[in-house]
């Protein structure tokens, strides 16, 4: 097996230690084999089965490879380059010898291609295709123009020699040619790379989904099915793969799915008393079915999930929001967003920072509804809404008689009703010492004892907490535990507040808009260039719900739809200092110190220098200036 993955095809020895050589002086470890046009296929086929996944080949070879081996192959002849350097050199050659006045290039060799016509005729020449060889050129013709199987740049001005007295030139591959080709098959691996990947992903998922998955092609053949398929139907893939499905489904008929690209559901029986659901899926491309997909499931399957999912749905522990219905365009938001996708693929813990109301507990959501654990419970708790004596029985449970007014039978605490689900720590940083000590152990071991209990229940859990609290300041004061920090923060997400993202309050507000007007029977709000400027300027201290605040309180108030400045400022919340059309909170510190602080916070509202010197009625330069003066002295004070 090769190490290689790129090989070069020379079509001869010489254009092979020319290629040899190259690859050796750019570090490139590409494999070169040499063919002539007889065992070129065979040559392909070799390099094929000792893992070769890209071709470099000779022009005169690319056809044949292409349509005989099943490898990604970029062609190599002279390119535009090279042809242009070369007919250059021979228009200069024929003006210094008095030839070039109705000169006609005659063209020959394996890797002549329309762009070298394209080019002598742009140069002003006239050019013919040889058919023959250059010692038979007919007379009309003024130099011959060869495109050589040979590696080098194209420099020399003189002919290579005259045949016939007639000039013959070569055009060569140069080496930024065979450079730009080792790129664009160091792209296919690449490419392929990627490919591989994601049918390896696409074959682990439907190895280890729990439906039995069978993929039928146009003509109704089996070309691939899941070790699941195989259990249910207790065939082999050897003794289905390449079968007719009517073989295998005689009582599934394919037609209103592959004709129509109509999805069916369809039951059948094995014969026995056990029976399964097919649900037929077409595969289309560009709107035409080109095969379909079976998933079988057992009847009995079906009847658990629907069991366990109305038990859920009872229980409450449900999620509901989705990725889709946190709103930002924010680009640090939707790189969170990612990185929380990224994130639910794994069972590590997960910790989110935010302020209250920027919604942790829709991001908590979306990872559980996101994740392997979809189907099971999503148990969230409000940490600091509990006192620390009800926070630890229901978190743990208890036994019987653990302590006075206890279920006569216990009570399961919630990390167990999680089980095989989530469970959401919001506002972890309010816990007591003993609940920490206590949670500790869950995220070592995942294991809890309720109280009272004398025997240690697993539990498997994929743990979320989140806070708003600034959990090292707590550690420095003694109020949270370093190992739990560590243990929680094993995955970090960070929510911005909305004031440091107000390109995200009109997408946010027009969703809003929409949520509330639905609920209230009413139009959905118009909010005008005024009213945007306010909300956009607000600082938003109770951040999204706030903001829903907000717009409920227009949508009951207003008689219309349209929103204005003063509508907006009549609804605010009066504990700001409202000012104008927005809000702006007067800073703290020395003059210069508020001055610098003044000129960011309009900067930042308004995102422009030309407005911020509008609204501060003073220049842009004196802006400049200003800041440059700011940053100078605090570069001084350090170095003092």
């Amino acid at each position: 097996m090769l190490i290689n993955k790129i090989a070069l095809i020379a079509p001869n020895r010489d254009f092979a230690l020319q290629a040899s050589d190259l690859f050796n002086e750019w570090g490139e470890k590409i494999h070169v084999a040499v063919a002539s046009g007889e065992d070129v296929i065979a040559i392909a086929q070799q390099l094929s089965e000792r893992g070769i996944d890209a071709l470099i080949c000779y022009a005169a070879f690319a056809e044949t490879i292409k349509t005989t081996v099943n490898i990604p192959t970029v062609c190599l002849c002279p390119d535009i380059f090279d042809i242009l350097q070369s007919l250059q050199n021979i228009t200069v050659w024929l003006a210094k010898t008095g030839r070039l006045a109705d000169a006609v290039l005659g063209l020959t060799g394996e890797a002549i291609h329309g762009d070298i016509a394209a080019v002598a005729d742009i140069l002003g020449c006239k050019t013919k295709i040889l058919s023959g060889s250059r010692e038979t050129a007919p007379a009309e013709v003024t130099a011959v123009v060869i495109a050589t199987a040979r590696i080098a740049d194209n420099r020399e001005v003189e002919p290579e020699y005259t045949a016939a007295g007639i000039p013959c030139f070569s055009v060569t591959i140069g080496h930024e040619t065979v450079s730009k080709s080792v790129r664009q098959a160091q792209e296919l691996l690449r490419a392929g790379h990627v490919d591989r990947v994601r049918l390896e992903q696409f074959k682990a998922i439907m190895e280890f989904t729990g439906e039995g998955i069978v993929a039928v092609d146009s003509q109704r053949q089996i070309v691939y099915l899941n070790h699941t398929a195989e259990k249910l139907l207790k065939k082999s893939k050897d003794q289905m793969v390449g079968c007719l499905a009517v073989t295998v489904f005689p009582d599934i008929n394919l037609d209103d799915t592959l004709r129509y690209g109509q999805t069916r559901t369809v039951s059948l029986t094995d014969g026995g008393e056990q029976g399964f659901t097919c649900r037929i899926v077409p595969m289309l491309i560009s709107g035409q079915a080109v095969g379909a997909v079976i998933t079988i499931v057992e009847v009995s399957l079906l009847k658990e999930r629907d069991k366990a999912g109305k038990a859920l749905v009872e229980s409450g522990y449900t999620a509901n929001y989705t990725f889709d219905d946190y709103i930002t365009v924010n680009a640090f938001m939707q790189e969170m967003l990612e990185a929380a996708k990224s994130y639910a693929c794994v069972d590590s813990t997960i910790l989110i920072h935010g302020d209250t109301g920027t919604g942790k507990e829709i991001i908590a959501q979306s990872i559980h509804n996101y994740s392997q654990r979809s189907r099971s419970p999503f148990v969230a708790v409000n940490c600091a809404a509990l006192p620390e004596s009800l926070l630890e029985s229901e978190l743990f449970g208890y036994e019987c008689g653990a302590f006075t007014g206890a279920r006569k039978n216990g009570k399961k605490g919630l990390f167990e009703q999680a089980d095989k689900g989530t469970i959401f720590l919001d506002e972890i940083g309010e816990i007591s010492p003993g609940t920490q000590s206590r949670l500790l152990r869950v995220l070592q071991q995942r294991e809890i004892m309720r109280i009272g209990g004398d025997r240690v229940i697993a539990v498997d859990v994929s743990i979320i907490a989140a806070t708003h609290r600034d959990l090292t300041e707590l550690m420095e004061k003694g109020l949270f535990r370093r190992d739990l920090y560590h243990r929680l923060n094993i995955l970090q997400l960070r929510l911005l507040p909305l004031a440091d993202r107000p390109e995200d309050i009109p997408l946010l507000s027009h969703s809003i808009s929409k949520k509330y007007a639905a609920k209230l029977l009413k139009q959905p709000l118009h909010f005008n260039a005024g009213a945007m400027g306010v909300l956009t300027r607000y600082p938003w201290p109770g951040n999204v719900r706030e903001l829903e605040g907000v717009i409920e309180r227009l949508m009951i108030l207003k008689k219309d739809a349209v929103v204005t400045a003063e509508d907006v400022k009549k609804v605010l919340d009066r504990s700001c200092d409202c000012r104008g059309n927005g809000v702006r909170v007067v800073p703290q510190g020395t003059l210069a110190e508020i001055e610098h602080a003044v000129i960011m916070q309009v900067l930042k509202e308004t995102g422009s220098h030309e407005q911020t010197a509008k609204i501060l009625g003073i220049s842009t330069t004196t802006i400049w200036r200003k800041l440059r003066s700011f940053q100078n002295e605090i570069i001084d004070f350090k170095m003092q």
